[in-house]
């Protein structure tokens, strides 16, 4: 169990998930975790920003965090004896870092996480190339974009990437273009 908090108020409503995490530490194990979810797995947190998970064990899980409107958190290994309840205490959720930019139209954006979290997310380029990740916990990050090559007949799968490394701070916005 646990209280969330943010600039000193309750977080209702955020997501709590327990997952085990791959030897990766990857968001692959964030993925498979929801797939395998359960009710004992996965938590709301309620309006005075408390949330419980019952019947996990303990040893090799993590505890994911994902609210509207601020950074994912992820905890440290949890550590103790089976059948233990843990009283995590306060946790203080921090306002989430977010880059916007453009690459080419439709083209598939991976933000891939340098830092200890090795947060992994995907956005869909729009018509005109514009993208967009939110509430990303501070850290360094590669953006590197894969669009189809139209030069080659739809039957050759040859892509194109451009890779671009940068630090973002909490609540920090950036902008970034990632076409030559």
């Amino acid at each position: 169990s646990a209280t969330l908090r943010h600039n000193g108020q309750p977080v209702a409503a955020a997501n709590v998930l327990a997952m085990e995490w791959d030897a990766e530490g990857s968001a692959f194990a964030l993925w498979k975790a929801t797939q395998a979810s359960s009710p004992g797995r996965q938590a709301t947190s309620r309006t005075d920003g408390t949330f419980v998970l019952h019947g996990l064990p303990i040893r090799g899980q993590r505890l994911v965090i994902e609210t509207a409107d601020c950074a994912t958190w992820f905890s440290e290994p949890l550590s103790g004896a089976e059948g233990e309840s843990l009283n995590l205490g306060t946790i203080t959720l921090v306002a989430g870092a977010g880059v916007e930019g453009t690459a080419e139209p439709n083209a598939i954006v991976y933000l891939d996480g340098q830092s200890s979290h090795r947060l992994t997310r995907t956005s869909h380029a729009d018509s005109k190339g514009r993208f967009a990740f939110r509430n990303l916990p501070a850290g360094d990050y590669v953006l590197f974009y894969y669009s189809e090559d139209r030069t080659r007949p739809p039957t050759t799968p040859v892509r194109a990437a451009n890779r671009y490394p940068l630090t973002l701070l909490p609540g920090a916005r950036k902008t970034v273009s990632l076409t030559p």
